[in-house]
């Protein structure tokens, strides 16, 4: 199952986990198993243009399945959680209502968490999630401030517990940066978190200079920075310069 999930053999990933289900129905790891290679199928699709959500839906099926076998088991309230993200990022591209599944993910991800406070990929994973609920009450008119401050500090638990993850500083640079675009736009001030923001993404960077969506998220912080500074009698210059010699790597 692993080694055709790294290999991109999405099918013969789900046949295999079909077989294992139906050997033995009552294994909660062969339905969760399942649910992984179905999220990944859906994702994949999502890259190509390709319709997801049969594939979306058929897995958060699956790991409700492995958490109604085994309420413990920490993959499977990840995974669900995963699924959900993914399903309110598609329905709310389509116009559909969305925030009731980023909030059952953040519900899921507190039992992952609940069961192994050390899951990095929880915390991550629930920081995102508070970062899209926080967009939701926004829409909404209400003060998304509390949102952005419990993302971030998800966020920040997970590079404590994982210093070494480039794309756990990289989400939490994404995050400061959304929270700094927010205070610019009600005519805040966005420097603390822009700082924050520039900070983070750097420490992304020098753990994995090769990664190109992280020069491109500094290269957006800087001209948003160059920009709130020329709209407020500053020069905007040396951001300008920052940005340019961020997209060009």
């Amino acid at each position: 199952f692993a080694a055709a999930r790294r290999f991109d053999l999405h099918a013969e990933a789900i046949a295999a986990c079909t077989r294992g289900v139906e050997a033995d129905a009552g294994y909660a790891r062969h339905w969760s198993n399942r649910g992984f290679a179905r999220m990944d199928l859906g994702l994949r699709k999502r890259g190509r243009g390709e319709d997801p959500e049969r594939d979306y839906t058929e897995a958060l099926a699956d790991f409700t399945r492995a958490l109604e076998l085994d309420g413990r088991s920490g993959e499977a309230w990840t995974g669900r959680a995963g699924v959900r993200i993914n399903l309110s990022t598609l329905h709310k591209e389509r116009g559909q209502e969305w925030a009731s599944e980023v909030a059952a993910s953040v519900a899921d991800f507190d039992r992952a968490l609940a069961l192994d406070p050390a899951d990095v990929d929880a915390w991550l994973g629930r920081g995102l999630a508070r970062l899209a609920g926080a967009e939701a009450v926004r829409q909404r008119g209400e003060d998304p401030a509390p949102h952005y401050a419990a993302a971030i500090d998800d966020l920040t638990t997970a590079v404590e517990t994982q210093a070494s993850s480039a794309e756990a500083w990289m989400r939490l640079g994404g995050a400061r940066l959304t929270w700094a675009l927010w205070l610019a736009d009600r005519g805040g001030d966005p420097g603390e978190q822009f700082r924050a923001a520039r900070e983070a993404i750097d420490r992304s960077l020098q753990l994995d200079p090769t990664e190109a969506e992280a020069w491109i998220r500094l290269g957006g912080l800087e001209v948003n920075r160059g920009v709130h500074q020329a709209e407020h009698g500053g020069d905007p210059e040396a951001a300008y310069v920052a940005a340019r010699t961020a997209f060009d790597q």
